[in-house]
């Protein structure tokens, strides 16, 4: 009698922890799901491409907007997009999708590059979450991008400026005001070429006035810049911006400039960003700068220290006197 009491019991006690089918096919069903998403995730995320969106120019300091160009061949989950921002150097989200497809989708965002010279952004990273957040991968979009910062721009101080062109226009020789459209009479300045003179003006004036046009041709200019290592690095990065602020400057004046230094002992004569690109890439080096000063064209010389022997036309202005032509941003160090 005891041994069928017992069997019966523990008959029961089975019967009483026997699971329900329909909460055990429930959970069975969400373990499947949560693997074959942890499967699929990464998957998912595997034909996303990306183009980066890059303006022209780009300058230390600077805010620019960066961009992207974002596909799907086989389609995406909702994924958020990261990108490395250089000034805080870490990842961060720049934007999120519902999804991507053959359409290209684009984001925007704004980086601020620290310092001149190569700079490369790594690819850029898609993350996915789901599903409730259980599950997460990420991947990257794309590859990295490599570009040239410029030097960080300053702007020339409105009370130098007059001054500066005056001296230009006085020791350029064989400044030609050409045949561009004719904006306004000036008093004579000693080194006005003779036929640049509103005669009938002037005799009305009972003084000589000069035609002035609006843009300036055969202007020719060596913008010449020491890079000689000193004992503060700091000092040459303030001397490349300065320069660089003087090279976008004269260009948008109409100058033709040829830029000389160590890194270009022979002179170099290009565009604007050609040209702001070599002092992107310039470096300390030693040697001098005086010999460098070429005697057939004006030249603006940017030194860190005086200069013994200064060629015949040329302007030289150290570190501090350039400073007091540009107002170089603080943060240039």
């Amino acid at each position: 009698m005891c041994g069928v009491a017992s069997l019966s019991g523990s008959t029961l006690l089975m019967a009483a922890w026997q699971p329900s089918p329909l909460p055990a096919a429930l959970a069975i069903g969400l373990l499947g799901a949560l693997g074959f998403a942890r499967w699929k995730a990464p998957r998912s995320l595997a034909g996303i491409q990306a183009q980066w969106v890059f303006p022209a120019s780009v300058h230390a300091l600077n805010e620019v907007t960066v961009g992207v160009v974002l596909m799907a061949d086989k389609g995406s989950p909702p994924v958020t997009l990261e990108a490395w921002q250089p000034m805080r150097r870490r990842f961060e989200i720049v934007s999120r999708f519902a999804g991507l497809g053959l359409d290209p989708s684009r984001a925007w965002w704004i980086a601020c590059f620290p310092k001149r010279g190569r700079a490369f952004l790594p690819a850029l990273v898609v993350e996915t979450r789901q599903p409730f957040g259980l599950v997460a991968a990420r991947a990257s979009a794309g590859f990295g991008f490599e570009l040239i910062v410029f030097p960080a721009l300053g702007q020339i101080r409105r009370e130098f400026e007059a001054r500066i062109e005056r001296w230009l226009e006085t020791h350029s020789p064989g400044a030609d005001d050409g045949d561009d459209e004719f904006a306004y009479l000036r008093e004579y300045r000693p080194g006005d070429h003779p036929r640049s003179i509103h005669w009938k003006a002037s005799a009305r004036r009972g003084s000589i006035l000069v035609s002035q046009r609006h843009a300036v041709v055969s202007r020719r200019l060596s913008l010449v810049v020491d890079t000689t290592a000193g004992t503060h690095a700091w000092k040459l990065e303030r001397l490349l911006s300065a320069a660089a602020t003087l090279v976008d400057y004269f260009f948008k004046k109409g100058w033709a400039l040829t830029l000389f230094g160590h890194f270009a002992p022979d002179g170099m004569k290009a565009g604007r960003e050609e040209l702001l690109e070599l002092l992107a890439l310039a470096e300390a080096q030693s040697g001098d700068i005086s010999r460098l000063i070429p005697e057939e064209t004006v030249s603006v010389v940017l030194t860190l220290k005086p200069l013994d022997v200064v060629a015949p036309g040329a302007l030289v202005l150290t570190l501090a006197e350039c400073e007091a032509v540009v107002l170089i941003p603080p943060r240039v160090r």
